[in-house]
């Protein structure tokens, strides 16, 4: 075993022979495997639902079509139980760089769909997309609640560990 540590509530990295690496005391070594075709009928729903609304498969905050979306879950897929995993109330379609700051909590989406800025992003990021919200019309109540676990849960939380 090597490795730096530090006591207390504070982060410590370990790294172990069987290449475990430990982040904080409250992050675990969790693994879990996504169904790829699962994945996929996941992130075909959430298409087809752009397609309805914007008649093309568009990013859900910056309505541009980008050549490569991401079916970003807005409860992490690692935290969220079988019925979660897949339902695509839980997901946004999201283009790379709002998936990436969402993922890593430096956004959230308030109840109107407003973008929510982490109090660590960088100005130019905050000016850049503060234009952009979640389009009103993807808002439902179960996304509603999805996104109250984001805001309390991930939210200004997952970037320390990035």
């Amino acid at each position: 075993n090597r490795g730096i540590e530090k006591k207390g509530k504070d982060y410590f990295v370990k790294l172990r022979t069987e290449t475990t690496i430990i982040i904080d005391d409250n992050i675990q070594n969790e693994k879990k495997i996504r169904d790829k075709y699962l994945h996929r009928l996941y992130k075909i729903q959430l298409m087809q639902e752009s397609i309805f609304y914007f008649e093309d498969t568009k990013c859900m905050v910056e309505q541009l079509s980008y050549p490569i979306l991401i079916a970003s879950h807005i409860k992490p897929f690692i935290k969220s139980n079988a019925d979660e995993a897949y339902d695509p109330n839980n997901g946004i379609l999201l283009s790379r760089n709002i998936d990436s700051l969402f993922d890593l909590g430096y956004i959230t989406f308030s109840d109107n769909g407003e973008i929510i800025f982490a109090s660590h992003l960088k100005q130019d990021v905050k000016d850049f997309i503060s234009n952009y919200s979640l389009d009103n019309r993807f808002i439902n109540a179960k996304r509603l609640e999805y996104l109250e676990y984001h805001r309390n849960e991930v939210f200004e939380k997952r970037y320390k560990y990035a």
